[in-house]
């Protein structure tokens, strides 16, 4: 999805409002996704499309696209959308936003998306993020998830070294 303030902060326009409506009217597989004309997708097809037609022209620019989009998402509160785009740019932007965020998704229930995302993460990756292996952890023993998971995560998070491996494990050793 999108809007055209999230257009014009990846594309680094001041237009996109103009072109939604322009497309909208001439039913380019835009699909609006409210009445009010502020979220868009396109067909789904189309998308695939698109991305192809990028992929193969400018593959260079799929990852910094991704990474603009992640940055407005965040900063406008939505953290899903975030990790989304974040998971297309690579784990360590995805890790550094599940580190920053992870908080925040369990005060808001979304206990699924944060496991999904930590899922994707390698075991270097979270070794370098270990507050997002140790809240993992915690997730995963308070929500009845395997105990492997729990394990690995727990294990991640404690092999990390120096001041977070005190905060987060002193009292326990």
């Amino acid at each position: 999805r999108f809007s055209a303030q999230s257009c014009d902060a990846v594309l680094g326009a001041d237009d996109s409002d103009r072109v939604l409506a322009e497309l909208e009217r001439s039913n380019l597989f835009l699909i609006a996704l409210d009445g009010r004309g502020d979220w868009y997708r396109y067909h789904h097809l189309f998308r695939e499309l698109l991305l192809m037609e990028l992929t193969s022209t400018s593959p260079e620019l799929v990852p910094r696209l991704h990474r603009l989009a992640a940055d407005w998402f965040h900063a406008n509160g939505l953290v899903e959308d975030a990790l989304s785009h974040a998971a297309e740019v690579g784990e360590h932007e995805l890790s550094r936003l599940l580190a920053a965020e992870h908080l925040n998704l369990i005060r808001a229930g979304s206990i699924d998306v944060l496991m999904r995302y930590l899922d994707m993460l390698s075991d270097a990756e979270l070794e370098r993020r270990p507050v997002a292996a140790a809240a993992g952890a915690i997730v995963a023993g308070s929500q009845g998830q395997p105990t492997q998971k729990r394990q690995r995560l727990e294990q991640l998070a404690r092999r990390e070294r120096g001041p977070a491996r005190r905060f987060l494990f002193g009292r326990l050793q």
